[in-house]
């Protein structure tokens, strides 16, 4: 997924949009809401074009007007495949401003967090959000492995120093996953 401003290096606005707008009607891209578009994925099995993927979307959207973002609770659980339910509204924190996009019959819904909030990397966001809407009484080993198997050693890493700070039930978990289970 991608706006005008991705090709702003590449030649002054109009120019951009007029590009943007040819190749929108010609079929190569599509345009999912005013202003942003994507190269539409196509099923060869149910013979359609596939939704959006509203994570491209919402980093595109981030990358516009230059925020950070960290998905939030099932929003999260979805990115990580620990939940099979598509949302109806994906939420993301943000150090930009209260915002909600309609994508078809879905929303992007950003959140404005304190620099705080925001100051952890998008992974560690991910895993602790994640860890969050499950909480800690329903976690199960079973959602730490899927987690841990999604991060690569400089991750899990990052993600332990990063999270220090963090009330001990979360930081044991993460402990767990990025020591214990150490991907097998």
């Amino acid at each position: 997924a991608f706006t005008k401003k991705d090709f702003s290096h590449m030649a002054p606005p109009k120019a951009v949009y007029t590009a943007l707008s040819r190749l929108a009607e010609e079929g190569v891209i599509r345009r999912i809401s005013r202003g942003i578009y994507e190269y539409p994925a196509y099923s060869d099995f149910l013979n359609t074009s596939l939704s959006p993927n509203m994570e491209k979307i919402a980093m595109a959207i981030a990358r516009k007007f230059g925020w950070i973002i960290h998905p939030e609770g099932e929003t999260a659980l979805n990115i990580l495949g620990l939940s099979t339910q598509i949302p109806s509204k994906y939420v993301y924190l943000t150090n930009g401003e209260n915002r909600c996009f309609k994508i078809g019959n879905q929303e992007i819904v950003f959140r404005k967090r304190s620099a705080a909030q925001m100051s952890l990397s998008y992974k560690t966001s991910l895993v602790v959000q994640a860890l969050k809407a499950i909480g800690d009484a329903s976690l199960t080993k079973k959602h730490l492995r899927k987690i841990g198997k999604q991060l690569t050693g400089n991750e899990k890493g990052r993600i332990l120093k990063e999270t220090k700070s963090l009330p001990d039930w979360i930081y044991n978990h993460i402990k767990t996953i990025c020591e214990e289970l150490n991907d097998g």
